[in-house]
């Protein structure tokens, strides 16, 4: 009897136990919907990356319905993440805790990055057959992506394939690809080999080939147009050496002549037996002739000014690639500042038949109407436009030579008199330009560099006609110099959070003395118009300040000689990735500027430059980005009794004169 109990009460235990193990429920897959209350990253061994950027990688965030399947998906993506950045031991480990209300849950990620393995050796098979100056210029460590006893990054290694193999369709192997890649961890206990790899990589080259001939397929050539304004667009030639390069350059210059709708440059046959690839270009024309009403707003002397508009364009003027645009505005910035234009202009590639000379010739009309002045302005502008290689550092070069004829009328009052006062005067401006640009992207720049040097010059000529024509003029010498960098902040090419700066020096000379002939009395005058002059404030300036308002001048909406500003500027488009399509072009800016407005270069003082600080909301459009900035005065050098305070933080600061509001297009910088 005593060994029929022994197990029977054993039996019962084991039966209780498997019964209540089966009875409780299962956190995570309860149907119950929980809020990601918390999600925690814990590093155990040093934190390479940082949490801000893992954060990035997993998809759960706080806020967020909890899913199960989102986070196992999670911790694959940071063990992915590691591994694709040299660490293939990390180990990462996860739990949840759940709330006391069962209702909120908090989702831990414990990483245990351990060593990085370095990269020991590399092979690269498949090009023992390439000439050797190829070879040369493919094994130049100087120009090589990855090194021995670095870290291994996928992201290079794959960077270091694609140069080589640009390299190789850059030389004729148009069909040269990766053919494998083999990542190998050494076992070894010998420190020297301990966390290293060996790295192998297969080419297949295939046989170099030449271009040959390229057809020219021009779909409902309604115009009649030549084929050979488009086959001197080419940049190969029949019986060169392939090169990829040649065809995308080719495709974006075609692209750039208005005519052109759509073009595509496909291969027609292969020649295998000569190594011959035929190409044709497939072409198909917009309209010749548009004529287009204008919705406008865009920033003058940094005011903004939205208006209406008509523009005509003819896109293959006096039957060749030539163009004629015409367009008439009308600008409003309130109902005492508005300003009508009437611009037409004709451009001209292949200037002396240089591929590389572009020429303007513009006429123009402007009115604009202000509280105390109007002014009618006629003006010509001849500009030639030369690119440079791309292996110099200055790549564009822009001359021009505008002559202009302004009538000026100013309106005074002053108790119960009023006068007007009336005068006009002649320029001949010679002006350059020399820009160099890298920067990767118009509406959003993420990399590069831009840098002008401006440099114009009025009074020269002026002076020679001025006594012959009794006209008034002005005598100055402008110099302007802009520099911008852009930098992401994170190592993705396209990543949506960019950091950045601007850099704006301008300094005016004026030389010799100034007469005008105002109402037939002679007058001395200021040598530089108010409208070449610097000013401070605005939306593509110290955005603290209303447009014009900034300067250590007496009156700093007639601006100054010389002018030092600049901007550090966060931008950010986290809904990039969004699904829905209105969202995805909402982006954030945050903002320092700096910078301010002197009367001379020797009035410069660093106690004097003005601080803002801000932030904005950007929409991006096919046209550029509408934004909307709120700028805070952080250091005002002269407050005056409006602003009270220097710093925006002391006693008595006047708030409401510590900020501003800005709407504009395009980015600020």
């Amino acid at each position: 009897m005593k060994f029929f109990f022994k197990y029977f009460f054993t039996f019962i235990f084991i039966f209780y136990n498997y019964v209540s193990g089966f009875s409780q429920p299962e956190l995570l897959t309860t149907d119950a919907s929980l809020t990601i209350s918390n999600v925690v990253y814990s590093f155990n061994d040093g934190n390479e990356f940082g949490e801000e950027q893992i954060s990035t990688i997993t998809k759960l965030k706080s806020g967020d319905i909890f899913s199960e399947n989102e986070f196992n998906l999670d911790m694959m993506r940071i063990r992915r993440f590691y591994f694709d950045h040299g660490y293939f031991d990390c180990i990462v480990d996860t739990s949840t805790i759940l709330n006391d209300q069962g209702n909120e849950i908090t989702v831990n990620y414990y990483i245990h990055q351990n060593t990085p393995y370095k990269i020991n050796s590399i092979e690269f098979t498949g090009l023992d057959k390439i000439p050797e100056n190829l070879s040369a210029q493919i094994f130049n460590h100087s120009d090589r992506l990855i090194s021995l006893q670095s870290v291994y990054v996928k992201q290079n290694l794959e960077a270091e394939i694609l140069r080589i193999v640009k390299i190789l369709n850059n030389n004729g192997y148009v069909f040269a690809i990766r053919e494998s890649v083999n990542i190998e961890k050494n076992l070894s206990e010998d420190p020297v080999l301990k966390n290293t790899l060996n790295i192998k990589v297969a080419f297949q080259t295939g046989e170099q080939y030449y271009f040959g001939f390229t057809t020219i397929r021009i779909e409902n050539n309604k115009y009649g147009i030549s084929e050979e304004d488009f086959r001197r667009e080419l940049q190969f030639h029949e019986g060169e050496l392939y090169n990829k390069k040649k065809i995308l350059d080719s495709e974006s210059r075609i692209a750039s002549i208005s005519l052109i709708s759509t073009n595509s440059l496909t291969i027609d046959k292969i020649d295998s037996a000569r190594n011959i690839i035929d190409y044709v270009l497939n072409l198909t024309l917009r309209n010749k002739y548009q004529i287009v009403p204008e919705i406008v707003g865009y920033s003058i002397q940094s005011k903004f000014y939205g208006g209406i508009g008509l523009s005509y364009l003819d896109n293959y003027f006096f039957n060749t690639n030539r163009t004629f645009n015409s367009r008439i505005r009308a600008l409003f910035n309130s109902f005492e500042d508005i300003r009508v234009e009437f611009i037409s202009q004709v451009s001209q590639p292949y200037l002396f038949n240089n591929e590389r000379l572009t020429g303007n010739l513009g006429l123009s009309f402007d009115y604009w109407k202000e509280p105390e002045f109007q002014v009618q302005q006629y003006k010509t502008k001849l500009g030639v436009a030369y690119d440079l290689p791309e292996y110099t550092f200055i790549n564009k070069v822009f001359m021009n030579w505008t002559l202009e004829y302004n009538d000026l009328q100013f309106n005074f009052s002053g108790g119960n008199t009023a006068s007007e006062l009336s005068f006009n005067y002649f320029n001949s401006r010679i002006g350059s330009d020399f820009l160099h640009d890298n920067t990767n992207n118009l509406s959003f720049p993420s990399t590069g560099y831009f840098q002008s040097f401006s440099i114009e010059e009025t009074g020269l000529i002026g002076s020679l006609l001025r006594n012959i024509f009794q006209l008034n003029t002005f005598k100055f010498l402008k110099l302007t110099t802009l520099n911008k960098f852009y930098v992401n902040i994170f190592e993705k090419n396209n990543s949506p959070s960019v950091l950045g700066m601007k850099l704006l020096v301008g300094n005016i000379f004026p030389y010799g003395d100034n007469v005008f002939i105002i109402n037939g009395i002679s007058v001395p005058a200021e040598n530089v118009p108010t409208d070449d002059k610097f000013t401070g404030g605005g939306a593509n300036s110290n955005r603290g300040w209303r447009s014009r308002t900034l300067g250590i001048l007496s009156n700093p909406e007639l601006g100054g000689n010389f002018s030092f500003e600049g901007s550090i500027e966060h931008r950010t488009r986290p809904f990039l990735d969004s699904d829905n399509f209105i969202l995805k072009d909402f982006g954030f800016v945050t903002f320092f500027d700096f910078g301010n407005v002197w009367s001379d270069a020797n009035k410069f003082r660093l106690n004097e430059i003005a601080l803002s600080v801000g932030g904005g909301l950007r929409y991006y459009t096919v046209v550029g980005a509408v934004r909307l900035d709120l700028g805070f005065k952080l250091y005002d050098p002269r407050p005056g009794h409006v602003g009270v305070t220097n710093w925006i933080w002391q006693d008595g600061a006047n708030f409401k004169d510590k900020y501003s509001i800005h709407i504009a297009l395009g980015n600020s910088f």
